[in-house]
């Protein structure tokens, strides 16, 4: 069976309740309910700053057409802040199902890009 694609928080509402169109990615379903409200592994926040780099001028008008409010560089700020907090606290990252994983705040600040 192929899965249903649901609309997810990067940065999870429950850590910082803004709706970004920048915050927003598209997830399985079944991966989403898993990633529940924890911060995504390394690797994800790559292909969400490529994503973003790549299609954030596309997206800043998408969200224009359909009203959305859109801040890449506050979204950058707001993922600085909530991994910078979530890793000085030990917390680990999920990394897809019931996998996670470690990571420094010195690879962390290697994958987010100067905003």
């Amino acid at each position: 069976t192929q899965d249903t694609l649901a609309v997810d928080h990067f940065v999870p509402w429950s850590v910082y309740a803004t709706d970004f169109g920048h915050n927003f990615v598209l997830a399985c379903t079944p991966c989403n309910s898993s990633k529940s409200d924890h911060l995504s592994s390394l690797r994800h926040v790559e292909r969400w700053v490529e994503r973003n780099e790549r299609f954030g001028a596309s997206l800043a008008e998408e969200c224009d057409h359909r009203g959305l409010s859109h801040n890449l560089s506050a979204s950058y700020s707001i993922a600085d802040w909530a991994y910078q907090r979530h890793l000085k606290l030990g917390g680990e990252l999920w990394v897809k199902k019931s996998s996670f994983e470690e990571a420094s705040l010195d690879e962390f600040t290697q994958v987010l890009p100067s905003y």
